[in-house]
Formats: C-alpha cells, sequence, structure tokens
C-alpha cells in the first residue's frame, strides 16, 4: 500500500516562499553558500533575485589561498565546471592573461578535478607544462587528470609529496608506476616525510613498502622527523612498532617545537639521560656536556612552541648551567662557562621574542622572575637576534614595547625589520615613540629592506606614504628594483606614481627603460607599461614577450610602430624580427603563446622558425613579414 503525503500539494495559485523574501533575507542566505554556488543556482532562480545579488556575487572564485609559496595551486570547490569551459575554452580570454596568470589558471584547472576544464585549458592556455601542473593535480586526487597530464608530457617532481600529503592513494599509486619517483631518493624522502606530516598513515605504508637497505633507514628517519613535527602520534606508534624506529631528541625537539604536548612529554623520558647530581655531573666530562647540550636544546624548543605551563613545568629539569657558573651569570672561577651560561640565557629570550604562541608575554614574565630583572636587563643589552624574531609575529610592535621595558635597546635593525615585513605601526612607533634615527631611511635602507622584499599589498601603500611623508624622495631606480622583484601591479602603480619628474639621479629616460624591461618580464599588465612608458621608457618587444600576454605584445608593438612612423615622417613602420638569442629565452619561459604570435606578425626570421620546428606548434604561416594581424 503506498504511502500518502499528509501535506497538500503545491498549487499554481500557491505564494512563492522565495518571492516573500526581502533583498536583506536573501543577501543573509546567500552569504552561508560559496559563492559559485550563489552564481550556477541562486542566481538563476528568478531576474529579482539575480538583479538582487548582481552587485556582491559577480565573478566565480577559482583559487583558494595559499598559505605558503611552495604550496600547489588548489582549485575551489564546488568548482564551475560547465561557466570554466564555457568562457575559457575559447583563445579570446587568454589573450589578456601573462605567462604566470595563465601558468596559474591552468594549475586550477588540473586542480578542479574536471577533465573538460583540463582540456580547455591545455589547449588555450599557451605555456608550456611544468612540475606545477601535475602537482595540483595530484592535491586535488584526479587519477584522470593525472594521467592526461603525464601522457602531455608532465614530469611532476613534486606531485608525488602533494598527492601523499593529501592521501590520494589512486594518484599516488599511479606516481610511482609513471614518474620514476623510487629512482630520485630527495624527491622519494620528501614524499615519505609530507605523508608523515600529514599523518597520512596508508600513504607512509605505501611509500615505505619500496624502500631497502640503508636508503630505508634514512627514510624511516625523515619520516618519522616528518610525524614528530606534525605531532603525528599514530605515524609514531607504527613507525616503532612496524619498524623498530627508536625516538632520538631531534624528535622531542621537534615536537616541543611544533607544540605537540602529548608527544613531547611522552618522549621526553626515554630521550633525555637520568638526571645526575651535581658533583657526578661535574664529573662526567664530554657525556656531561653533552647532556646540558641537549636539555638546553629542548627547553629553547619548549620555549618557542609550547604554553607557558609547560614551560614552568619541564624548566627546573631542563635548566643546566655549565659548571662553576651560578644561576645569576657571576664568571666565578669559569669565565668560559659563565659565558656559555650567558648564551644559553639569550638563546631562551630570542625564543621567547619569536614564540608563536599568544602567551608568549607570561614566558617573559616567567623568566624575569627566574632570572632577575637585572640578570634579563644585562642579557637584552647584548647583541643578538631578538629583533629579527619579534618580526616574524604580526603582534611586533607590541613584542618591541615590552623587550625595550625590560631592557632592549631599539636601534636601526628593529627598523629594517619592521621595513621588511611590512610592519607600518612598529615602524612608526620605532620613529615616533622609540627615538628611532630618521635619518636611516636612506636609499641603502629602502632598497635592502622594502623594495627587495616585496610587502604584501595591504600595507605596501601605507609603508610608500610613511617613507615620503619622512622624507624619501623615490626615483625611477627604486620603480627598477620593484619591478624586478615582482611587485604586484597595484603597488608598482602606487610607487610609480610617487616618483617626482625631473629625477636627477642619473638619465630618466635608461632608468625607466631598465624598470619597463623588468615589469615585462615578470609579466606585468598594460596599465603598468603605459604608466612606465607616460614616463619616457623605451618599449621592449622582447622583454613583453619574455612574460607578457598577447594583449600587452599587441600595445608594445603598436606603440613601436607609431614611434618608427613618426621617426619615418609617416612612411609607416616595420617592425624587425627578434634575434635567435632572444626566441631562446622566450622558450625557454615557456611563453609558446608570444611564440606564435610573434610568428603570425612575422617577428620570427628563418632560424628562429627551424630551431623551433619540432619543440613548438606555430601555427599557420604569416602572410608577410610584419603585417599587422587583425
Amino acid at each position: 500500500m503506498a504511502q500518502t503525503c499528509s501535506h497538500p500539494r503545491p498549487t499554481s495559485s500557491r505564494e512563492d516562499l522565495w518571492a516573500r523574501l526581502t533583498p536583506e533575507l536573501i543577501h543573509k542566505i546567500s552569504s552561508y553558500l560559496h559563492p559559485n554556488e550563489v552564481i550556477t543556482s541562486v542566481k538563476l532562480l528568478n531576474r529579482e533575485t539575480a538583479d538582487c545579488l548582481h552587485d556582491s556575487f559577480r565573478s566565480f572564485v577559482l583559487g583558494c589561498k595559499q598559505e605558503y609559496k611552495w604550496e600547489p595551486y588548489r582549485a575551489e570547490q564546488p568548482w564551475p565546471g560547465r561557466d570554466f569551459v564555457a568562457h575559457w575554452g575559447r583563445p579570446g580570454p587568454w589573450r589578456g592573461l601573462s605567462l604566470a596568470q595563465r601558468h596559474r589558471l591552468l594549475c586550477l584547472a588540473a586542480s578542479s578535478g574536471h577533465l573538460p576544464s583540463l582540456d580547455a585549458a591545455l589547449a588555450q592556455c599557451g605555456c608550456t607544462l611544468t612540475s606545477g601542473a601535475l602537482a595540483s593535480a595530484a592535491a586535488g586526487g584526479s587519477v584522470a587528470a593525472c594521467e592526461r597530464l603525464l601522457g602531455a608530457g608532465d614530469e611532476g617532481s613534486h606531485a608525488a609529496s602533494a598527492a601523499a600529503a593529501v592521501g590520494h592513494m589512486p594518484v599516488l599509486r599511479l606516481l610511482l608506476d609513471r614518474t620514476g619517483l623510487l629512482t630520485r631518493a630527495s624527491l622519494y624522502a620528501t614524499s615519505c616525510t609530507a605523508a608523515a606530516w600529514a599523518g597520512q598513515l596508508p600513504a607512509l605504508q605505501l611509500l615505505l613498502d619500496f624502500a631497502a637497505g640503508g636508503a630505508k633507514t634514512r627514510v624511516i628517519r625523515n619520516a618519522a622527523a616528518g610525524a614528530f613535527a606534525g605531532g603525528q602520534r599514530e605515524i609514531l606508534v607504527w613507525l616503532q612498532q612496524a619498524h623498530g624506529y627508536s625516538p632520538s631528541l631531534g624528535d622531542a625537539v621537534a615536537a616541543a617545537r611544533g607544540g605537540h604536548v602529548a608527544v613531547l612529554e611522552q618522549l621526553m623520558p626515554p630521550v633525555l639521560q637520568p638526571d645526575r647530581p651535581p658533583a657526578a655531573a661535574a664529573s662526567a666530562g664530554n657525556d656531561s656536556e653533552q647532556n646540558r647540550v641537549s636539555r638546553t636544546a629542548l627547553l629553547e624548543a619548549i620555549t618557542a612552541g609550547c604554553p607557558v605551563e609547560v614551560l614552568q613545568r619541564h624548566y627546573a629539569r631542563l635548566w643546566s648551567l655549565p659548571a662553576r657558573a651560578d644561576a645569576n651569570g657571576e664568571l666565578g672561577e669559569d669565565a668560559a662557562a659563565a659565558a656559555a651560561a650567558s648564551n644559553i640565557r639569550r638563546v631562551l629570550l630570542n625564543a621567547v621574542a619569536g614564540s608563536g604562541t599568544d602567551c608568549w608575554g607570561r614566558k617573559l614574565d616567567f623568566l624575569l622572575s627566574a632570572w632577575g630583572p637585572a640578570v634579563v636587563a644585562r642579557e637584552l643589552q647584548k647583541p643578538a637576534t631578538l629583533a629579527f624574531e619579534a618580526s616574524l609575529q604580526p603582534d611586533y610592535t607590541q613584542r618591541l614595547r615590552r623587550l625595550h621595558a625590560a631592557g632592549m635597546p631599539l636601534g636601526v635593525e628593529a627598523m629594517e625589520y619592521a621595513a621588511r615585513f611590512g610592519h607600518v605601526d612598529a615602524l612608526t612607533y620605532l620613529l615616533d615613540e622609540a627615538g628611532a634615527p630618521v635619518a636611516a631611511i636612506d636609499t641603502a635602507f629602502v632598497r635592502g629592506y622594502v623594495l627587495a622584499c616585496r610587502p604584501k599589498h595591504a600595507v605596501t601603500q601605507q609603508l610608500l606614504r610613511l617613507l615620503k611623508e619622512r622624507g624619501y624622495t623615490f626615483t625611477a631606480a627604486d620603480v627598477k628594483m620593484a619591478a624586478s622583484h615582482r611587485w604586484l601591479e597595484e603597488s608598482l602603480l602606487a610607487l610609480i606614481q610617487m616618483v617626482v619628474d625631473g629625477d636627477t639621479d642619473g638619465d630618466d629616460r635608461s632608468r625607466w627603460s631598465a624598470a619597463f624591461v623588468c615589469a615585462a618580464y615578470a609579466g606585468a599588465g598594460i596599465c603598468v607599461l603605459q604608466a612606465l612608458r607616460a614616463r619616457g621608457a623605451a618599449v621592449d618587444l622582447a622583454a613583453v614577450a619574455k612574460g607578457g600576454s598577447e594583449e600587452a605584445l599587441d600595445w608594445a608593438a603598436a606603440e613601436l610602430e607609431a614611434e618608427q612612423e613618426q621617426h619615418d615622417g609617416g612612411l609607416g613602420g616595420v617592425l624587425a624580427p627578434l634575434g635567435p638569442s632572444e626566441i631562446h629565452w622566450i622558450h625557454k619561459r615557456g611563453n609558446l603563446a608570444a611564440l606564435r604570435w610573434l610568428h603570425r606578425r612575422g617577428l620570427l626570421d628563418g632560424r628562429s622558425v627551424s630551431w623551433l620546428a619540432g619543440r613548438v606548434e606555430l601555427g599557420v604561416a604569416p602572410a608577410a613579414a610584419g603585417g599587422v594581424e587583425h
């Protein structure tokens, strides 16, 4: 007997509940969904909903944010496969992308697991395959995408590590079978370490099944180091039970530095020598010294990576001064021993300054109480790397204030790290409150700690404005340096605008031209190239071809033709083909779209065409050398 529904069936006259929602509620509901879902589903409900969400949800999100530069590009899920193919499956949209942008889009399509998207990207991207695409496909877990890329010639040097880190077993088996991973010792070891660090036991077991002899011992040691750094207790237990691995002090240090307290405290008894009374320790010679060094290394790691309670719990046991040096660092009978004790204290202060835990300030308070303020102040006066360690943390300004109050002097070094890591608030504090010399902001300072370090875009303009307010005059040479270090376009444009016309430091045009070459090589867009051109830069077509887009090449060619036509009195400019050495560089960089563009425009000479034959599919030959492409 069929079950009947107790609810009335909707009728055409029933009011549409969605239509009763206010725009605010529609926005609220959509905010809980992935933007790609909103665009591909919610906005398609009706015209009113589409109009309501038009300004808030206009673009697909294709890529996840990379936490580290070495990570493979990862596609967002849900991936808008049908829309991607409809848009990027034709050549037009790719013409505006630089070489780096096209490579990133290819990697995202590989990571998506949507084979039609990957096929569209491979057909249109105009760049050579690199290991990045296969690594992205492996991280995404798509066997089909990996097979497609392997068939296209991608060697994938880091693909196995990417697959091992996320535990994609079918992909890992494919890569073991097809990439010769086992014959590349360093890559094989890295893959094992990645699997252990991420806690991927099946992946690690598969990898270790292929290890043998002395190589297996080294790989197991590397895997254990990864497991300790990642705090993966299951991996550690398996390594001990299945392979007889015996933990070392280095493993305990790795666990402590990673803040894995349970693993650390499980390891401490077997890796530390039994406590000895002072008299026995003093007579133990090198064994005693080695024990002291081991305890110091572990105490430093605990100070850096573990909560303050763990430091307090183990400090008394691990704090080990050299013989004949008392707790307050008095020289006593042995000046060398006292100096060694001072070094230990500075090591711990460095660890506190750079500690990534929220309780770093309480750790400083603990050391102040253990040693006394006078001893801490004395140690802080000595040369050390505290400012550098502190600058690696987002609250650099707060750390400088605390350390300065405890006795650390603040000078140019602290300013350098503030600029290098984009701590605008810290640099302002140092200049306005801590008495740092504004005269230190000279050419060497700006180029060494700002332009060469490519600060994050969010703080770049604030940092540039602060430097300008404090008297620094930016020049075309500064723009060149920023361009050579691949500054983001928005940041580079802001820097260009800050340069005052009439730079008297050398030849303006040559400096702007050098900046153009660097920016074009890095794949800068037309807006940046136009801004440099407006300052007098010469257009370098070869530099644009090495990293730029087809649209940038169109613009550059038009500029050169107009310049040549003006020079020839309106007779029309014909561009000369690029030389073989330039063509070799463009090919080495993998900008196939640029090579095909040059071929269509008749800007490859016969030698270059012959050399590229069999290396690049150039397409239809040009109708006439130097002809304009329509």
